[in-house]
């Protein structure tokens, strides 16, 4: 069966650079969605113009239909996505474009069977689809099947030696054979690829549930690797070109958690970041740490007290915030923080027995199942000793 693809000749105006003019329609490159980067929202009212046309040829048709479609799938828009999914099908039903990126946002929604129901169609009518061989490659890896995963992503990397996200996927299943050589070399082809974009890849990727700028995304990795195998001169490299090439808060954060510039320097970034995305959770947690760490203490509980405005059941910031009240002689506050870190947390507890049993507040190697008077009462005692940490 021939293959099916949205990126025909007569297609490019939609998802190339160059505008299609219809009547009445200014000439502007406005229904695109490679080369729009992160801003998705600017796509959509322009697709949807588009779509009004009630005469546009139906293969365009699917074109602005898959493009609002990926610009609501990256917001996380995902029951309109799938709707647009759904109208492209239903004009193309072999587009298998189309079917992986649905199967995708059916992921996101909690229907890992649709998304297998779409993947196995796809398989159906063109299986080197290379859009096909990264999401099922990906099937695999969740499965904990590397070397079958491996097998797929380098089948797509043969067919489109740009396909970032199949190098990034395959690096990620090096690393978890130990295989950091082979990690590397795929880690700097999606540096490269992710300069070089086709058509049929991806402009963003998805980070603590934000759409991020892929370039910035590869470079991040590379320098998470680079950390993990000592090179740190080259990893401290990278996040600064990710930070130069976006400045975003993911790219701040990132370059700040790696903590080799200095405090100041690093105090700077996590401000800035927090200035760029007033609601990231982890940015206003780490500059809490950093406070802290520059016994500003203050400052640093207003900072836990912000992450706790945003979400109230983070574990962690409720957690160094029972250290601040326990620093200030506040142990009514301190332990009820604790508790309730304990109770949305699972990892809380594990993590504090060990400062328990240093403290000689507990005694026993096993960690408690459930909550007892007298696990409460060594919990209390260590936000009263302001050495039990």
């Amino acid at each position: 069966m021939m293959r099916s693809t949205l990126y025909g000749a007569a297609l490019l105006g939609f998802v190339g650079c160059t505008p299609v003019s219809l009547a009445n329609e200014p000439a502007t490159p406005a229904c695109v969605y490679r080369g729009m980067q992160l801003r998705l929202a600017e796509v959509i009212e322009p697709c949807t113009r588009v779509l009004s046309h009630e005469n546009l040829p139906k293969e365009d048709r699917v074109a602005a239909l898959f493009v609002r479609a990926r610009a609501y799938h990256s917001m996380m828009l995902l029951e309109l996505a799938v709707h647009d999914y759904n109208e492209a099908l239903e004009l193309m039903p072999d587009n298998v474009d189309v079917l992986v990126t649905r199967g995708g946002a059916f992921r996101w929604q909690g229907k890992g069977d649709l998304e297998l129901a779409d993947l196995a169609r796809a398989s159906e009518i063109d299986p080197k689809n290379t859009r096909f061989l990264v999401a099922l490659g990906h099937i695999y890896a969740r499965a904990g099947n590397s070397a079958r995963a491996i097998e797929l992503y380098s089948q797509a990397i043969e067919i489109d030696p740009n396909k970032t996200f199949a190098f990034l996927g395959r690096k990620d299943q090096f690393i978890k054979l130990y295989n950091f050589p082979k990690a590397l070399a795929d880690a700097d082809a999606a540096v490269r690829a992710s300069q070089q974009p086709s058509l049929m890849e991806e402009p963003n990727a998805f980070f603590e549930g934000l759409p991020r700028d892929l370039h910035v995304v590869t470079l991040i990795l590379r320098a998470s690797l680079l950390e993990e195998m000592g090179e740190i001169e080259r990893a401290g490299e990278d996040y600064d070109a990710a930070v130069n090439k976006d400045s975003s808060a993911f790219a701040l954060l990132r370059r700040a958690q790696f903590g080799k510039r200095g405090s100041a320097a690093d105090l700077v970034d996590l401000q800035e970041a927090i200035r760029r995305e007033p609601r990231n959770v982890t940015a206003i947690y780490m500059l809490g740490l950093r406070l802290m760490a520059e016994k500003q203490f203050e400052a640093a509980l207003l900072a836990f007290n912000q992450s706790l405005e945003i979400n109230p059941l983070d574990g962690y910031s409720l957690r160094m915030r029972a250290r601040l009240h326990r620093n200030a002689g506040r142990t009514e506050e301190a332990f009820q923080d604790l508790m309730l870190a304990i109770q949305v947390d699972s990892r809380i507890l594990p993590e504090t027995i060990p400062s328990l049993r240093m403290a000689g507040y507990w005694h026993s190697l096993q960690v408690p199942k459930t909550m007892t008077p007298e696990l409460a009462d060594a919990l209390r005692a260590c936000m009263i000793d302001t050495s039990c940490n």
